[in-house]
């Protein structure tokens, strides 16, 4: 990869992000796949996914710092960040189909293992989403009855 886009100051955001994704995935599948629950940080953060999802994350940060209080992006500030989209982009291309094979592999064991694997899994997301999330949505969008989501 001819960039790094990450920053010794992103290890901080980098294990919290990690640490998110642990926590959704014990929520989302771990009742339905334990195995791959246990073992997220292997499958999207090791192997074949590591370069890519760190770099991923890194350019999130750097998006959120080039982009700040814009709500419209101009061409200008897209322009300025042009290497980092190419960076993220030639990495892509390179890495994501072993990422995704990796991925697929983890996700395949849990359906041989567990037939209602996808079911389950969206049955809890489901449940979650209505505990966590559903009241903030509907409040969201009644506040937009004036615009294209009212």
């Amino acid at each position: 990869m001819s960039a790094d886009l990450c920053k010794k100051k992103d290890n901080k955001k980098i294990n919290a992000i990690r640490a998110t994704v642990r926590v959704g995935a014990s929520t989302f599948i771990g009742a339905s796949c334990p195995a791959l629950s246990d073992s997220i940080d292997d499958v999207l953060f090791k192997g074949k996914c590591q370069l890519l999802a760190k770099q991923a994350m890194c350019y999130g940060f750097r998006a959120e710092e080039h982009y700040a209080g814009s709500e419209v992006v101009s061409y200008g500030q897209l322009a300025g960040d042009i290497d980092n989209i190419a960076a993220l982009g030639k990495l892509t291309c390179s890495k994501a189909a072993g990422c995704f094979n990796q991925i697929a592999k983890a996700v395949k064991k849990c359906v041989k293992s567990n037939p209602d694997f996808v079911r389950d899994t969206i049955a809890a997301a489901e449940a979650a989403y209505k505990l966590s999330a559903q009241a903030d949505v509907e409040a969201f969008v009644a506040s937009k009855s004036d615009t294209l989501f009212g």
